[in-house]
């Protein structure tokens, strides 16, 4: 989070896009750390932005395939 906030007030960032998630298959296998990436990282995002006042995309991640992936 400091290097976060670091980041942010030296670069004079404006708007995140936020991509860090554990898909299911790892998820699933470390319960935990998929708690600490995928919630509380957007929670800290969640957060910058509003000490910030910055934009925020998180985009779902429900549908990230491979090119090999059937349709």
């Amino acid at each position: 989070m400091k290097s976060l906030q670091q980041i942010i007030a030296n670069n004079q960032i404006d708007w995140i896009v936020h991509f860090s998630a554990l898909l299911s298959a790892v998820g699933e296998n470390n319960v935990p750390l998929a708690i600490n990436v995928n919630i509380n990282g957007m929670q800290n995002i969640l957060e910058l932005s509003k000490q910030f006042g910055l934009k925020v995309f998180i985009p779902s991640t429900i549908g990230a395939f491979g090119p090999e992936s059937p349709r």
